[in-house]
């Protein structure tokens, strides 16, 4: 059965989440509004209770700064890990996709 529905929290992860879940703000709002999944749907994959689905997408929609932030800050992210791959990956290796010289 799902878990109630619980406030949002920032103490498990630097940024918001479901309260005592590693489930993000960002990432249900991503599965509902961006790749377009229905919240009963979002809800069941993470065993949360629907009416956290929709809290969540309410605080992402009341916190549009915060939530840019989040969003600036995981792109920094990746980017610094792009980057570090790059310069640690072996001679003569390359990632598929890339142009190949």
């Amino acid at each position: 059965m799902a878990q109630q529905a619980a406030p949002i929290a920032h103490d498990l992860m630097d940024e918001p989440h479901v309260a005592g879940r590693r489930v993000s703000v960002l990432q249900l709002y991503e599965r509902v509004e961006e790749v377009g999944l229905n919240p009963h749907e979002v809800a069941d994959q993470y065993d949360l209770d629907v009416a956290a689905v929709y809290y969540a997408l309410a605080y992402y929609h009341a916190n549009p700064e915060e939530m840019q932030q989040v969003r600036d800050q995981r792109e920094t992210a990746a980017s610094e890990l792009r980057e570090a791959a790059t310069q640690n990956r072996p001679e003569g290796i390359t990632p598929p996709g890339t142009d190949r010289e």
